[in-house]
């Protein structure tokens, strides 16, 4: 009888599981709407000070990961340009233009309101490869939010 009741309770268990499962599987693609919001909401310090926490964190973590991928590469280069270390780090994304990358990501939740669900750092990605607000919107990284849905312009 003991028997019985465990199977019960296993059986159960692995019912909610299920459950829970398909639940947090379903959400997964979903996002909330709307980053763009907040961001437009933040001043202009806040928005500089993200860019600038982003920045400095891919860089620092760019350079850690060159350093750390290539240490056990052979250093058959014939110049300090060919070292793998610095081949890899020719490969970084570009955000020269610093916190002023904050005026394109508020340009971009401004003319394209349907595309705040897009997180700022996608926009900063996408940017750092040389895409255009333009481009972004066209092709964004991740699917965007229906028209009906998006909240009108500010």
């Amino acid at each position: 009888m003991m028997g019985r009741i465990g199977i019960r309770i296993v059986m159960t268990g692995l019912s909610v599981a299920g459950c829970v499962g398909l639940i947090v599987s379903s959400a997964h693609g979903q996002r909330n709407c709307c980053e763009g919001d907040s961001w437009l909401r933040w001043s202009v310090e806040r928005r500089e000070a993200y860019v600038r926490g982003y920045i400095e964190g891919y860089y620092g973590g760019y350079l850690n990961g060159c350093q750390e991928g290539t240490k056990h590469s052979e250093p058959v280069a014939t110049s300090v340009d060919n070292l793998p270390v610095n081949k890899c780090l020719d490969q970084k994304r570009n955000f020269s233009k610093g916190t002023d990358l904050s005026k394109e990501i508020t340009a971009f939740y401004k003319r394209y309101p349907q595309n705040r669900n897009l997180l700022a750092m996608e926009i900063l990605e996408e940017i750092g490869k040389g895409r255009s607000i333009e481009e972004i919107h066209d092709h964004p990284p991740f699917p965007t939010v229906e028209a009906s849905k998006a909240p009108a312009t500010k």
